[in-house]
């Protein structure tokens, strides 16, 4: 069982960056968040995401999958305007997810979820470490440097 109301800005930019690398994706569902791992077809790139309950006004999930298809999701998102809210929820009789987008309702068959692995994150050692407060980048010289770099 899954249910969610989303504002369309956020369910794109979670679709525009899964769908870079895959066409479909396994999205985990469970109480506090929804998670998605997917590799590129080369292995070469991999996105691990986790939008937690609180991107949502309102979200009710049990343990579950979800196979998405990016270009159809992509689809019925160009149907919302940036502020609107998206409900989602899982027809699970028919295997379908179920979008509305203000007055209008697409239903979207699941792909099937048994083929798809949850790729394995490896494990980074990365020691470099950057950090700046806001006050040492608004100083004149810093921004004269960066416009300077930037410039075409």
């Amino acid at each position: 069982m899954f249910e969610g109301k989303v504002k369309a800005d956020v369910l794109k930019e979670v679709v525009d960056v899964v769908s870079t690398l895959v066409d479909e994706a396994k999205f985990n569902v469970g109480k506090d968040s929804i998670t998605v791992k997917a590799v590129d077809p080369a292995h070469v790139a991999m996105v691990d995401l986790s939008l937690d309950r609180g991107a949502f006004e309102a979200y009710k999930a049990d343990e579950g999958e979800l196979g998405i298809d990016m270009d159809k999701m992509k689809e019925i998102l160009r149907l919302a305007k940036g502020g609107e809210t998206i409900s989602l929820s899982h027809d699970e009789d028919k295997n379908r997810l179920v979008v509305a987008v203000g007055n209008t309702t697409r239903r979207m068959a699941l792909v099937d979820t048994a083929g798809m692995s949850d790729p394995k994150v490896p494990s980074l050692n990365l020691p470099a470490k950057l950090s700046s407060g806001r006050t040492s980048c608004d100083r004149p010289s810093v921004r004269r440097r960066a416009s300077a770099t930037t410039s075409p």
